[in-house]
Protein backbone atom coordinates (compact mmCIF):
# COMPACT_ATOMS: atom_id res chain seq x y z
CA UNK A 1 0.00 0.00 0.00
CA UNK A 2 0.95 3.39 -0.85
CA UNK A 3 2.22 5.95 1.74
CA UNK A 4 -0.06 8.78 2.18
CA UNK A 5 1.47 12.27 0.84
CA UNK A 6 -1.25 13.68 2.99
CA UNK A 7 -2.04 13.00 6.74
CA UNK A 8 -5.37 13.63 6.76
CA UNK A 9 -8.50 11.66 8.39
CA UNK A 10 -9.45 10.53 4.84
CA UNK A 11 -7.30 7.79 3.24
CA UNK A 12 -8.81 7.74 0.09
CA UNK A 13 -7.96 11.71 -0.26
CA UNK A 14 -4.48 11.00 0.38
CA UNK A 15 -3.84 8.16 -1.85
CA UNK A 16 -5.72 9.82 -5.03
CA UNK A 17 -3.96 12.44 -4.20
CA UNK A 18 -0.93 10.43 -4.14
CA UNK A 19 -1.50 8.46 -7.42
CA UNK A 20 -2.18 11.84 -8.96
CA UNK A 21 1.22 13.55 -7.84
CA UNK A 22 2.81 10.05 -9.47
CA UNK A 23 1.39 10.40 -12.64
CA UNK A 24 2.31 14.04 -12.45
CA UNK A 25 6.24 12.97 -12.10
CA UNK A 26 5.79 10.74 -14.99
CA UNK A 27 4.62 13.23 -17.00
CA UNK A 28 7.12 15.80 -16.10
CA UNK A 29 9.79 13.41 -16.22
CA UNK A 30 8.50 12.81 -19.60
CA UNK A 31 8.83 16.26 -20.32
CA UNK A 32 12.10 17.00 -19.45
CA UNK A 33 13.69 15.30 -22.84
CA UNK A 34 12.39 18.30 -24.54
CA UNK A 35 12.85 21.92 -24.77
CA UNK A 36 12.04 24.23 -21.95
CA UNK A 37 10.53 27.40 -22.85
CA UNK A 38 13.29 29.73 -21.53
CA UNK A 39 15.40 27.03 -23.79
CA UNK A 40 12.97 27.83 -27.26
CA UNK A 41 12.99 32.11 -26.52
CA UNK A 42 16.82 31.93 -25.76
CA UNK A 43 17.33 29.91 -29.24
CA UNK A 44 14.30 32.27 -31.33
CA UNK A 45 16.29 35.61 -29.91
CA UNK A 46 19.92 34.19 -31.31
CA UNK A 47 18.43 32.89 -34.60
CA UNK A 48 16.20 36.66 -34.68
CA UNK A 49 19.70 38.24 -34.11
CA UNK A 50 21.62 36.19 -36.87
CA UNK A 51 19.07 37.11 -39.26
CA UNK A 52 19.21 40.29 -38.54
CA UNK A 53 22.97 40.69 -38.86
CA UNK A 54 22.34 38.27 -41.97
CA UNK A 55 19.86 40.33 -44.17
CA UNK A 56 21.76 43.96 -42.55
CA UNK A 57 24.99 42.83 -44.19
CA UNK A 58 22.79 41.84 -47.58
CA UNK A 59 21.13 45.40 -47.28
CA UNK A 60 24.63 47.14 -46.77
CA UNK A 61 26.45 44.89 -49.83
CA UNK A 62 22.81 45.72 -52.20
CA UNK A 63 23.98 49.63 -51.40
CA UNK A 64 27.76 49.16 -51.65
CA UNK A 65 26.88 47.99 -55.35
CA UNK A 66 24.53 51.00 -56.06
CA UNK A 67 27.57 53.45 -55.21
CA UNK A 68 29.72 51.63 -57.72
CA UNK A 69 27.61 51.46 -60.22
CA UNK A 70 26.98 55.57 -59.44
CA UNK A 71 30.76 55.96 -59.56
CA UNK A 72 31.30 53.97 -62.63
CA UNK A 73 28.93 56.40 -64.19
CA UNK A 74 30.21 59.22 -63.37
CA UNK A 75 33.82 57.77 -64.08
CA UNK A 76 32.68 56.60 -67.65
CA UNK A 77 31.49 60.05 -68.19
CA UNK A 78 33.86 61.74 -66.78
CA UNK A 79 36.61 60.28 -68.95
CA UNK A 80 34.49 61.02 -72.40
CA UNK A 81 33.90 64.22 -71.75
CA UNK A 82 37.74 64.86 -70.53
CA UNK A 83 38.97 62.88 -74.06
CA UNK A 84 36.42 65.42 -75.86
CA UNK A 85 37.50 68.33 -74.36
CA UNK A 86 41.27 67.46 -74.88
CA UNK A 87 40.53 66.66 -78.76
CA UNK A 88 38.65 69.60 -78.97
CA UNK A 89 41.92 71.34 -77.27
CA UNK A 90 44.52 70.06 -79.78
CA UNK A 91 42.76 70.64 -82.97
CA UNK A 92 41.85 74.10 -81.68
CA UNK A 93 38.34 74.22 -81.52
CA UNK A 94 38.35 75.74 -77.98
CA UNK A 95 39.81 78.65 -76.70
CA UNK A 96 41.81 78.42 -72.72
CA UNK A 97 40.33 79.43 -70.32
CA UNK A 98 37.09 76.57 -70.82
CA UNK A 99 34.76 75.73 -68.37
CA UNK A 100 31.48 73.37 -69.46
CA UNK A 101 29.11 72.53 -66.90
CA UNK A 102 25.60 70.10 -67.10
CA UNK A 103 23.86 67.70 -65.96
CA UNK A 104 23.03 63.73 -67.02
CA UNK A 105 20.47 61.57 -65.95
CA UNK A 106 21.96 58.03 -65.85
CA UNK A 107 20.10 54.94 -63.84
CA UNK A 108 17.05 57.36 -62.88
CA UNK A 109 19.91 59.80 -61.49
CA UNK A 110 20.54 63.31 -61.97
CA UNK A 111 24.75 63.63 -62.03
CA UNK A 112 26.15 67.19 -62.11
CA UNK A 113 29.31 68.05 -63.50
CA UNK A 114 31.36 70.91 -64.55
CA UNK A 115 34.96 70.82 -66.10
CA UNK A 116 37.33 73.60 -66.33
CA UNK A 117 40.98 74.16 -67.94
CA UNK A 118 43.20 77.10 -68.19
CA UNK A 119 46.94 77.06 -69.02
CA UNK A 120 49.55 76.43 -66.06
CA UNK A 121 51.39 79.75 -65.84
CA UNK A 122 54.82 78.54 -64.13
CA UNK A 123 55.24 75.24 -67.05
CA UNK A 124 55.30 76.37 -70.26
CA UNK A 125 52.93 73.88 -72.46
CA UNK A 126 50.80 72.33 -70.05
CA UNK A 127 47.05 72.90 -69.15
CA UNK A 128 45.53 72.19 -66.23
CA UNK A 129 42.00 70.29 -66.64
CA UNK A 130 39.98 70.02 -63.50
CA UNK A 131 36.79 67.96 -63.05
CA UNK A 132 33.78 68.14 -60.52
CA UNK A 133 31.30 65.45 -60.51
CA UNK A 134 28.29 65.19 -57.83
CA UNK A 135 24.80 63.78 -57.53
CA UNK A 136 22.88 62.60 -54.46
CA UNK A 137 22.54 59.41 -52.76
CA UNK A 138 19.93 58.94 -50.25
CA UNK A 139 20.39 61.79 -48.15
CA UNK A 140 24.05 62.48 -49.04
CA UNK A 141 25.93 64.75 -51.62
CA UNK A 142 28.68 62.88 -53.24
CA UNK A 143 31.45 64.88 -54.92
CA UNK A 144 34.27 63.50 -57.13
CA UNK A 145 37.19 65.83 -58.39
CA UNK A 146 39.72 65.04 -60.66
CA UNK A 147 42.78 67.18 -61.43
CA UNK A 148 44.65 66.50 -64.88
CA UNK A 149 47.95 68.44 -66.73
CA UNK A 150 47.94 67.78 -70.14
CA UNK A 151 50.72 68.93 -72.77
CA UNK A 152 48.97 71.99 -74.78
CA UNK A 153 50.51 72.81 -78.45
CA UNK A 154 51.63 76.41 -78.58
CA UNK A 155 49.24 78.02 -81.31
CA UNK A 156 50.32 80.42 -83.57
CA UNK A 157 48.85 83.17 -82.43
CA UNK A 158 50.31 82.41 -78.74
CA UNK A 159 53.65 82.33 -80.52
CA UNK A 160 53.50 86.16 -81.56
CA UNK A 161 53.18 87.69 -78.53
Amino acid sequence: MMKPIFQTGNNILSNTAATICQRLRKVIKFKETGFTLVEVLLSATVVAYAAVFIFGAFFKSLSAIDHARDRLNVMNTCHNELLNIKYMLENDKIDMPYTKSGKFRTSGKVYGYKIGLKRDESREGLCNAASLFNWREGNKDIEIKRYFVWPVKKREKDQRH
